[in-house]
């Protein structure tokens, strides 16, 4: 079975998705005020908590199965551990 995303659009997308959780709880608790807990805050979390979740199961190397780093500087078109080849599916 063929992955529709390649592991670098894995490693984007779970950094998007930890963004948009920290923006809902962020604005939350600026809506909500700082004193209580509203539950649009731990949905917040929890879309964060998804993320990272997403990252560490799909965004792995092919060639290794490493974890790729959460960090998107740079597009490589190297993996940063073995060093196998990143194919563009393009």
């Amino acid at each position: 079975m063929k992955n529709f995303l390649n592991p670098n659009q894995c490693r984007y997308l779970a950094s998007l998705i930890c963004v948009l959780g920290a923006i809902f709880a962020f604005i939350s608790k600026i809506k909500f005020g700082m004193n209580s807990i509203h539950p649009t805050f731990i949905i917040g979390i929890l879309i964060i908590i998804a993320g990272f979740v997403f990252g560490f199961i799909k965004a792995r190397c092919p060639h290794c199965n490493c974890l790729l780093s959460f960090s998107t500087k740079g597009d490589p078109k190297h993996y940063p551990n073995c060093g196998g080849k990143l194919e563009d599916d393009d």
